[in-house]
């Protein structure tokens, strides 16, 4: 769902699991462990998704997020965050109400040293239309998305097709997949377990949009406001049955809209070099073919992205293709027409660009 080499909603992310029960450890689960393993071996920007609920503190057996296991995970994941590790986390799926007074009071637990929630984005679950009412299973007096101000955001909880499960979405019987493990899709995924990972596989498109328009990875705080602030309203009706009981004054935004958050992107802060030159691709200084080879190597030859994407957009048209390193040749090789602006000399974007990013260039030296 996540991630596959060409599919997926983040297609091509490094992804690792970090089990909180394992071998070794039955009956006891690793909670705080596991997410302090993947903070370890991450990288700030990168993404934690936390696939777990816990019993909350409301007094009235509901369920709620991951963090309210222990004091000890609320604590690694308050240090990831506070190490800019983005972490998202599922709501849980058992109609917690984030502000109901015990779970206030353990959030708010001065003594304990707790001082509000860890800083995880809560994910909450709504349906799949264009209502995002709350999700629900049955019964609903059991089993729902948790609500309340401190849900950030939300996915869908239902109509979820994905990789893994029992098998029951395909292949069926009689088909020559049936019975790999390596093939079955399930539709069975749901409920903010689903919702979270949806969100974070929006959150690891969004740093990689950063990386390229801003020349820098989001912060969490960052990445927290570009969600809520670009996000598919909810419809008038959806307070309704969002909340229960009726009356909470804060309804979290539905699906991130990435589509939103990249015209929103362009108006933060920027690491880009304020200054370049297009065509430099390998960003050495000179022109010559071998700036061409680094265009076409990034595109064929699995090698990194150049460093200044704008160089490599040599006509400004908005993209890197085959066409910028045939038309490099071109004015190399047979009098072709020089690369867009800026060039020959160093200097800034131009305001009509699309911004590819940026990220070094030796015109800023």
């Amino acid at each position: 769902m996540i991630s596959a080499p060409s599919r997926g909603l983040a297609s091509e992310v490094d992804a690792h699991l970090y089990p909180v029960l394992t071998v070794s450890s039955y009956p006891n689960y690793r909670h705080a462990a596991a997410i302090g393993q993947a903070w370890l071996d991450s990288q700030p920007g990168d993404v934690i998704l936390i696939e777990f609920q816990a019993s909350d503190y409301s007094g009235e057996f509901r369920t709620g997020p991951g963090e309210f296991a222990a004091h000890s995970v609320w604590l690694v994941i308050r240090n990831a965050v506070l190490n800019n590790r983005i972490v998202v986390e599922a709501g849980g799926n058992g109609n917690c109400n984030t502000e109901a007074q015990g779970n206030i009071d353990w959030w708010w637990n001065n003594w304990e040293g707790r001082n509000g929630p860890a800083g995880a984005i809560i994910v909450g679950a709504g349906t799949k239309d264009t209502n995002h009412a709350r999700w629900t299973g049955t019964p609903v007096s059991v089993v729902g998305s948790a609500y309340g101000k401190h849900v950030d955001v939300q996915g869908w909880g239902t109509g979820v097709v994905t990789l893994g499960g029992n098998g029951d979405a395909w292949p069926s019987e009689g088909n020559p997949a049936f019975g790999d493990p390596d093939q079955k899709y399930t539709k069975t995924f749901g409920g903010t377990s689903a919702a979270a990972a949806q969100v974070a596989a929006a959150c690891a498109c969004l740093q990689s949009l950063s990386e390229r328009i801003l020349c820098r990875r989001l912060t969490p705080s960052e990445m927290r406001e570009v969600l809520v602030e670009n996000s598919q309203g909810l419809s008038s009706g959806a307070a309704l049955t969002w909340y229960a009981p009726v009356g909470h004054d804060h309804l979290p935004p539905a699906f991130p809209d990435l589509y939103a958050a990249i015209e929103y992107l362009q108006g933060m802060p920027s690491n880009c070099a304020a200054n370049f030159r297009r065509g430099d691709v390998n960003n050495d200084g000179i022109l010559n073919i071998a700036d061409a080879v680094t265009i076409l190597g990034y595109l064929f030859g699995g090698q990194e992205a150049p460093p200044c994407m704008e160089a490599a957009d040599v006509h400004d048209d908005g993209q890197v293709n085959i066409a910028d390193g045939v038309d490099l040749l071109g004015y190399f090789f047979s009098g072709g027409e020089p690369p867009s602006a800026p060039f020959p000399d160093c200097g800034p974007l131009p305001p009509q660009s699309s911004n590819l990013g940026c990220f070094e260039s030796i015109c800023a030296q």
